[in-house]
């Protein structure tokens, strides 16, 4: 009676801080953290920029300059504007998950897009006036001209169970522009892992290519990435055409 008592007290679960399980098996504790939700995001940071010149967008301002409409955002955790996201969230240690991620949480989304005639709907402070965003008569050459959604087909989240308590998802695209003239694609190809193999210490992994604009961030578990910033080296829409670069970031998961 006593050794079966010892051994309930030895396999009790001990309560955990929330996002994370702590599993007690006889004489032997440690950590796993339960669901890793990353979000990875593409995103304009300033308030408009230029389009790329080209007889199209001549065509569609009037032969005067175009610019879109930027995300008008920083980095940050909260960030709620975008061109394209990826979602999906891991449970890189649980068994009852054996497919290493939660059913419904894989996402590709997109935002709109807007191109405006730079000469009639840009104010004093360089910024996209009240008037030119409540625009809604398109396809004429002054202030909101065209509103386009790009497509998500080029878009894939695929997860790879990587190790026993290790799992690996790829965020990969090449989204178009969905307004129709010349400009090079949003791209990206990236390989997240979420490594719970060590008990103390999980650790993330990120690697692949990304292209030189425009910015990217990314969650993942409770830690928010700051990818790359196109601003500190003057790049602007026009590096889309740009190659791709290499991308490499670890650090301990939380």
């Amino acid at each position: 009676m006593r050794n079966s008592l010892r051994l309930l007290f030895e396999t009790m679960l001990i309560p955990a801080i929330p996002g994370e399980a702590v599993i007690t098996q006889p004489q032997q504790q440690y950590k796993l953290r339960v669901n890793v939700p990353i979000t990875f995001s593409a995103f304009i940071p300033d308030n408009n920029i230029d389009a790329p010149p080209s007889f199209v967008t001549y065509a569609y301002c009037d032969f005067n300059p175009c610019i879109y409409q930027g995300d008008n955002r920083d980095f940050t955790p909260t960030g709620t504007t975008y061109r394209v996201r990826q979602q999906i969230t891991l449970v890189p240690a649980d068994p009852a998950q054996p497919l290493g991620f939660l059913a419904g949480t894989t996402a590709n989304l997109v935002q709109p897009s807007a191109l405006y005639d730079k000469l009639t709907s840009i104010g004093l402070d360089g910024n996209l006036t009240q008037e030119a965003l409540a625009d809604t008569v398109l396809g004429d050459t002054v202030l909101k001209i065209a509103v386009g959604t790009a497509g998500t087909s080029s878009m894939n989240v695929a997860t790879t169970r990587a190790a026993p308590r290790a799992m690996q998802v790829e965020l990969s695209g090449n989204v178009t522009n969905p307004i129709p003239f010349f400009a090079c694609n949003i791209t990206w190809d990236l390989t997240v892992i979420a490594d719970g193999t060590s008990k103390s210490s999980p650790i993330y992994e990120i690697s692949g290519k990304r292209g030189e604009y425009p910015a990217y961030d990314m969650s993942i578990g409770v830690q928010y990435l700051q990818l790359y910033d196109p601003r500190p080296l003057g790049r602007t829409g026009f590096s889309l055409c740009a190659p791709t670069e290499p991308i490499s970031q670890s650090g301990a998961l939380q």
